[in-house]
């Protein structure tokens, strides 16, 4: 039997654990990444990528977007978060910085945040709500997480890199 998860508000002690959910889901993302555009492109457009991760988030949970995040929690342990950007003037919601621990992913922890995130943008007047995800195989499982949350109206965008 599947064990229950719950979505709480971040708190200030959940920094180590997110750090590694998103370190060990965002992995085989820079990987790949790495792999698409080769050397010597790989070096200098990803060669820092996992360390501006964690920047970034160290940055997001230092800030007052905090108490725009959730965490999945799953017997007392984070196997998930996901940050909601809320633009009120446009009242678009964006689906920000989110992962599940790979262990934990294609058991539904996904979807049951996507709700949360979607409920915490209804909450704040959002009338629309965004994300956006790579299209390559390492993306692939969060882009079906996002099509089956009910996203739709993709717009396809293409990256291309040469050295100078």
């Amino acid at each position: 039997m599947r064990q229950a998860c719950r979505i709480r508000p971040y708190q200030r002690n959940d920094l180590l654990p997110v750090r590694a959910v998103a370190g060990r889901a965002f992995a085989p993302v820079f990987s790949s990444l790495r792999t698409m555009v080769g050397e010597p492109l790989a070096s200098l457009a990803y060669g820092s990528a996992e360390r501006d991760q964690i920047t970034r988030l160290n940055g997001l949970c230092a800030s007052d977007e905090i108490r725009n995040m959730l965490v999945v929690e799953r017997a007392q342990r984070v196997i998930g978060f996901g940050h909601v950007v809320l633009d009120h003037d446009r009242k678009i919601g964006e689906v920000g910085l989110n992962a599940i621990d790979p262990p934990h992913q294609g058991k539904g922890y996904g979807r049951k945040l996507q709700a949360a995130m979607l409920d915490r943008m209804r909450a704040a007047g959002m009338c629309v709500a965004t994300v956006a995800t790579g299209g390559e195989d390492a993306n692939a499982p969060a882009l079906r997480a996002f099509l089956r949350a009910g996203f739709t109206g993709q717009v396809p965008q293409v990256y291309l890199y040469r050295p100078l």
